[in-house]
C-alpha cells in the first residue's frame, strides 16, 4: 500500500479457557473441555518435534455461526461462546453474555453449525467438530487433518464441505462426528475461496475463475457443470431458490453478481449491484444480501435481492476496518470484524443498521520482544499486548496499549520502543505493566517496519524511506540525527560495533556506517539476480552474516570484508525464509509456517536438527532464555522451547 491508511482501533481481550492442551513424547494431544477419557485425540507428529511449545491463542476475529440462542466466534486459535438472555430493561431486546471458550490448535476461519455440533475449518489445515450440546463447556470431539489450507466450510446433511484454495472442495463424510472420513477431494481449476452446497449441489467462488457449480450428489463421481466468469476475484457465494450470489473484489468492478442457475450447466448472470471495491463474504436469508464489505466497502451491507433482475442497496454499517465474514440469526447479523472483533448488528430496521454489541478481539502478531516474566507483543492494529510468559501452562495477558499499527518491539529498562508503520515509532513506559503508557514518540517519513536498540540511539528500518537513526537518550523527546535512502524496502536490522546491517528487500544486505552520529554511510552490500531474492531478516554470527532472504532461502555471507561480502554457504527452506536468529552454534529460520533449526556450528554448511510446526505463516521472532518467541500473525504467539 502506498498511500497512508487510517483506522482507529480499540483492543480489549478476555478469553475463557475450556480447553487443556498438552504435549507428551512425539504425540500431539488435545484433551477437550468435558469428559477427556471421552476426548482424548491423538496425532502423530513425530517429525515436528512439537513436545514444548505454549501459546497465547488470540488473535482477529474471521468467522461466526449462531445457534440456539447461541453465537460462536473465532478468534485466532480459540472459539469464544456467547449466550443471548432477555433484556430487563432498556429498547435492546437482547444482551450477549460470554459463557465459555475451547481452543483448537491452528486458526478459525469459518465454521458452521448443524444440529449439535459445531464444524470449524481451521486454516493450518484441519476439520474440527465440537459438540455444543452443552454451549458453555464446548466439547473437542474430533480432529481430521488435511493437507491443504482451508478458507471455508458449508454443511449439507450428513457432509461438511471445504473449500481449500488451490486444493478445491474437500467433501467430509460427518455421520459419526467421532470419526469424520475425508471421501473426496476435487479441484476447481481455481483457487476455491468459498462454497455453499444444497442437496449435493455446490457453488464455489472460485477466485479468478469466477463462479464454478459442481453435483456431488455422489461424492464418488462428482459432477462438473458449468461456471460464469465473474470479475476480479470471486470471494464469497451464497444460494438460494436457484440462484447464485457472488461477489468479489475488483480495483475497477467490485460487485454483488445474482446468477440464475437453474440450468447448473449454463448459469445466466440475471444482475449485479456495483460495489465500490468489493466484499469476503455473502449470506441470503429471506429477501436479503448481507455482504461483509472490504477496503472502500467496509463494514456490512443489506441489500433487497427479492426482484434478481433489479437488487437495490438499503443500509449499511460502516467501519474503515475491513470485515471477513457475518452470521445471520433472527433480527441481528454477527459481523466477524477482523482486527476489531466481533459486532452485533441489530437488522430490524435494513435501512439503518445498529451497533448493539461490540466483543473485542486481538490483532495480527508482528513483532515480539522479551524481558525477564515478559512478552510484549506488536500486535498489529491492537497495538502492544504485554503477556506473562512465567507460566510454563499458561500465557496470560497482563496489559495493552492501542497504536496505530505495531510491527516490531524492542524492550529495555521498562521502556519499549515501537516501530508503528505510518505513525513512527512510540516510546511506552512499562514500569506499571498492567498500564502502560506512550511517553514519547517520532514521526518517521516511511513506514516503520524494524527495529535495532544500541547504547542512546534507536536504527529504524523505515520501509521504503530507507534507514533512520533515533537518538532515545531522551525518551520523552526522541530526535531524529541521521537517515538514509537504501534503495530497497527496509524490514530488518543487525547492529554490531558501528556497523548496521540491513535487510532492504529487493536492495539485499546492505551494510552502513554508524560511526558517526550524524551520517549514515554504506560501506557495501549484497544483491543477487534472483527474482526470488527478498531479504527479509538478518543476524550475526562471528564474521557471518546470515541472510533470510524469501524464496531463495538463507544465505551465509562472509562479512571480513565490509565492502565486499561473500556468500560461502546457505540452506534451501522449502517455503520462504521472513526472518533469522542465531544463538550459540544454532540458527532459528522462521520459514513459512515452520521454524527450522539448524545447526551453524559450521556456518558454511548449516544443517537442519529439527523444525517446529506453527498455526500459521510467522512474522518475527526473539530469543529469550530458554525459548524461541514466534510472533505468529493471526495465531497469536507461540514459544517452543529451545
Amino acid at each position: 500500500m502506498s498511500t497512508k491508511r487510517f483506522h482507529t482501533f480499540i483492543l480489549s481481550m478476555v478469553l475463557a479457557s475450556a480447553a487443556n492442551l498438552s504435549f507428551a513424547g512425539n504425540d500431539l494431544t488435545v484433551v477437550a473441555a468435558g469428559n477427556p477419557a471421552s476426548s482424548h485425540i491423538t496425532e502423530n507428529a513425530s517429525n515436528l518435534q512439537m513436545s514444548s511449545v505454549r501459546r497465547w491463542y488470540s488473535g482477529p476475529v474471521f468467522a461466526s455461526a449462531a445457534a440456539n440462542g447461541h453465537v460462536f466466534f473465532g478468534t485466532g486459535g480459540s472459539v469464544r461462546v456467547l449466550q443471548q438472555k432477555p433484556s430487563l430493561s432498556g429498547p435492546v431486546p437482547q444482551q450477549w453474555q460470554e459463557i465459555g471458550a475451547v481452543k483448537i490448535e491452528g486458526v478459525v476461519r469459518d465454521m458452521h453449525t448443524m444440529g449439535n455440533s459445531l464444524y470449524i475449518a481451521d486454516g493450518s489445515g484441519a476439520l474440527w467438530i465440537i459438540s455444543i450440546e452443552e454451549p458453555a463447556v464446548p466439547e473437542i470431539l474430533s480432529k481430521l487433518p488435511i493437507k491443504t489450507e482451508i478458507k471455508a466450510i458449508s454443511g449439507d446433511g450428513n457432509r461438511v464441505y471445504l473449500a481449500a484454495g488451490w486444493g478445491g472442495v474437500h467433501v467430509v463424510d460427518v455421520t459419526n462426528p467421532m470419526e469424520p472420513a475425508l471421501i473426496q477431494s476435487y479441484r476447481t481449476g481455481g483457487y476455491a475461496r468459498d462454497v455453499y452446497v444444497s442437496k449435493g449441489m455446490a457453488l464455489v467462488a472460485n477466485g479468478d475463475e469466477g463462479l464454478k457449480v459442481v453435483d456431488f450428489s455422489t461424492p464418488d463421481n462428482p459432477v462438473d457443470h458449468g461456471s460464469l466468469p465473474i470479475p476480479g476475484s470471486s470471494t464469497g457465494v451464497a444460494g438460494r431458490n436457484g440462484m447464485a450470489y457472488v461477489v468479489n473484489m475488483d480495483d475497477d468492478q467490485g460487485q454483488l453478481t445474482i446468477v440464475n442457475v437453474n440450468d447448473p450447466d449454463m448459469p445466466v448472470e440475471m444482475s449485479s449491484l456495483p460495489l465500490i471495491y468489493g466484499a469476503e463474504r455473502i449470506r441470503v436469508e429471506g429477501n436479503f444480501a448481507y455482504i461483509a464489505g472490504v477496503a472502500n466497502d467496509a463494514g456490512l451491507i443489506v441489500a433487497d435481492v427479492s426482484d434478481a433482475t433489479n437488487p437495490q442497496k438499503l443500509g449499511s454499517y460502516w467501519d474503515p476496518t475491513c470485515s471477513e465474514s457475518v452470521a445471520i440469526d433472527g433480527s441481528y447479523a454477527y459481523l466477524a470484524h477482523g482486527d476489531q472483533g466481533l459486532e452485533v448488528i441489530d437488522l430490524s430496521n435494513p435501512n439503518e443498521l445498529k451497533v448493539v454489541e461490540h466483543f473485542d478481539a486481538a490483532g495480527h502478531s508482528r513483532g515480539v520482544a522479551v524481558d525477564d516474566n515478559y512478552a510484549y507483543l506488536a500486535n498489529g492494529y491492537t497495538g502492544i499486548k504485554i503477556l506473562n510468559v512465567s507460566n510454563d501452562e499458561e500465557v496470560t495477558t497482563v496489559g495493552q496499549l492501542d497504536t496505530y499499527r505495531a510491527l516490531d518491539i524492542e524492550a529495555r529498562d521498562n521502556l519499549l520502543y515501537v516501530a508503528d508503520d505510518w505513525a513512527g515509532v512510540k516510546i511506552i513506559d512499562t514500569s506499571s505493566p498492567d498500564s502502560p503508557r506512550v511517553i514519547g514518540s517520532s514521526d518517521t517519513p516511511g513506514y516503520a517496519e524494524g527495529l535495532e536498540l544500541k547504547d542512546q540511539f534507536l536504527y529504524v528500518a523505515d520501509g521504503e524511506s530507507g534507514v533512520r537513526t533515533v537518538d532515545v537518550s531522551e525518551p520523552v523527546s526522541p530526535i531524529e540525527v541521521a537517515a538514509i535512502n537504501t534503495p530497497g524496502y527496509a524490514y530488518d536490522l543487525a547492529a554490531r560495533d558501528n556497523i548496521l546491517f540491513v535487510a532492504d528487500g529487493k536492495g539485499g544486505l546492505r551494510i552502513l556506517d554508524t560511526s558517526k552520529a550524524s551520517e549514515l554511510n554504506e560501506l557495501g552490500s549484497y544483491v543477487i539476480d534472483d527474482r526470488k531474492f527478498d531479504v527479509r531478516g538478518v543476524d550475526l554470527i562471528g564474521r557471518y552474516a546470515l541472510v533470510a532472504a524469501g524464496y531463495s532461502g538463507l544465505h551465509v555471507l562472509d562479512i571480513s570484508d565490509l565492502s565486499n561480502p561473500v556468500r560461502v554457504g546457505g540452506f534451501k527452506t522449502k517455503r520462504s525464509a521472513v526472518a533469522v536468529k542465531t544463538a550459540g552454534s544454532r540458527a532459528y529460520v522462521l520459514d513459512s509456517n515452520r521454524l527450522r533449526v539448524l545447526d551453524i556450528s559450521k556456518p558454511v554448511a548449516p544443517l537442519e536438527v529439527r523444525e517446529h510446526a506453527l498455526p500459521v505463516k510467522a512474522s518475527r521472532m526473539q530469543l529469550g532464555g530458554d525459548g524461541v518467541y514466534v510472533a505468529g500473525m493471526e495465531g497469536g504467539l507461540v514459544v517452543i522451547d529451545r
